[in-house]
């Protein structure tokens, strides 16, 4: 097996070396075909995050995509599931990002089974700021000296007070370079990301002239207790 190849990406304010994500679509086909969902269920718990490639039809992305744009020009600047009425559209200008943050600080009141599953309304390549994720944060006994940030709240802004740090290279010197290992990919319409509650992640610096444009939506077992500020489930 070839060695994995590595790449310098712009992690918000600083610069980390980031490796390929792993595509985890045929796991979910096998899973869907089968009934036995062990294989993609172990992937998620290991790795802390799924890539499923082409998992949406590439048709409806485009249209909600095609949808957002208009609104954008006319505004000017196993069991079964549940997720949130509301969504959280980006729209990332040039220059921006998402900094390094788990999403337990921002929606952590709620099912520790919660997933977020990113979706880029139009393809994303590396310098649009798609999604960079630290392999395994999520269970490594290195992440238990972030355990006061992990157990802490997004202040009234929403956003940047729930930021470990706008620099994703900080990482390194904090938990040991060799507990860090960041994955990140160019993504297509119809690709989703799934990320655990727990795992420690941030997108990459926009570096292009143009917005970047996905949704976060949010999905929990049907029966686990919801977190409170969210109160349309559906």
């Amino acid at each position: 097996m070839a060695p994995e190849k590595g790449q310098t990406v712009a992690a918000g304010t600083g610069n980390v070396q980031c490796f390929p994500m792993i595509d985890s679509m045929l796991l979910l086909k096998n899973a869907l075909c089968s009934g036995c969902w062990q294989a993609l269920q172990e992937r998620l718990a290991i790795d802390g995050y799924l890539l499923m490639r082409c998992m949406l039809p590439i048709a409806d992305v485009l249209e909600a995509r095609a949808f957002l744009l208009s609104e954008l020009q006319r505004w000017q600047p196993q069991e079964a599931a549940v997720t949130t009425r509301y969504k959280w559209l980006r729209a990332v200008s040039p220059g921006e990002f998402t900094g390094l943050h788990t999403d337990r600080v921002f929606v952590g009141g709620s099912s520790p089974r919660l997933l977020t599953a990113w979706v880029p309304l139009g393809d994303v390549n590396i310098q649009h700021g798609p999604p960079l994720v630290c392999r395994g944060s999520h269970r490594l006994r290195a992440f238990d000296r972030l355990r006061g940030y992990a157990a802490s709240r997004v202040g009234s802004d929403g956003t940047r007070s729930g930021w470990l740090s706008g620099d994703g290279s900080v990482l390194a010197s904090v938990v040991g370079r060799y507990a860090v290992d960041w994955r990140t990919a160019p993504l297509r319409a119809g690709d989703v990301v799934v990320l655990g509650l727990d795992t420690y992640h941030m997108t990459a610096c926009n570096v292009s002239s143009e917005a970047r444009l996905s949704c976060d939506t949010r999905w929990q077992p049907a029966g686990d207790p919801r977190h409170p500020p969210l109160r349309d489930w559906r």
